[in-house]
């Protein structure tokens, strides 16, 4: 399926044998996709080549309504997952770590947070909200501050710990700052040893 535009993959960087690694960024200018009809599950799902996670496109429940489908239809369903958020769809089809990225915007938060003796717990669901923010990115942290705040919030109130607003803006902003920073680097190192 050719793109409107090429879009440029970063895939996450991971943690082996203690050392972060981060891989080459790369751009797709197509999707070189496999469809796959499981009629015995009464499942439509494609995998999109690199990437390790495949998408259902039709499921149990719309199965039998979508009958004898085309590539077309395949194709229309795929667009309308990826809602014109194609970076974000794609880096939903990446295997995810427990520390996701480590120069991700939720990774240095949580260091942030860590350094002012404020650690993840078992009951806690600070690694969750980290991950997800890795995984959106540094512009949905910064549009959805309000979220964020929410989820400090909570968190604050079941460790009984006071919750100031301000202050917690602040490490966010700075956790994003900083993740951007060390995005832009890691672009710049790749782009020079090509």
């Amino acid at each position: 399926m050719q793109l409107d535009k090429p879009v440029t993959i970063i895939p996450p960087s991971y943690i082996l044998n203690n050392q972060v690694i981060h891989p080459n960024p790369f751009v797709l200018k197509e999707l070189d996709i496999t469809y796959t009809d499981n009629p015995k599950d009464k499942r439509i799902y494609l995998t999109i080549k690199p990437f390790p996670i495949g998408v259902q496109l039709w499921g149990p429940e719309s199965y039998d309504a979508v009958g004898d489908w085309t590539q077309k239809q395949a194709e229309d369903r795929l667009k309308a997952l990826i809602n014109n958020e194609i970076h974000k769809f794609l880096g939903l089809l990446f295997k995810q770590t427990g520390d996701t990225d480590p120069d991700g915007p939720g990774s240095i938060l949580a260091g942030m947070f860590s350094g002012l003796g404020i650690k993840t717990s078992p009951t806690c669901s600070c690694k969750k909200h980290m991950r997800e923010m890795n995984l959106r990115g540094n512009d949905w942290c910064e549009n959805n501050m309000d979220t964020i705040m929410s989820w400090l919030r909570a968190e604050s109130e079941k460790r009984k710990l006071p919750f100031v607003e301000i202050v917690a803006k602040t490490i966010v902003r700075s956790s994003i700052k900083k993740s951007r920073r060390l995005l832009e680097k890691r672009i710049l190192a790749n782009a020079q040893t090509r």
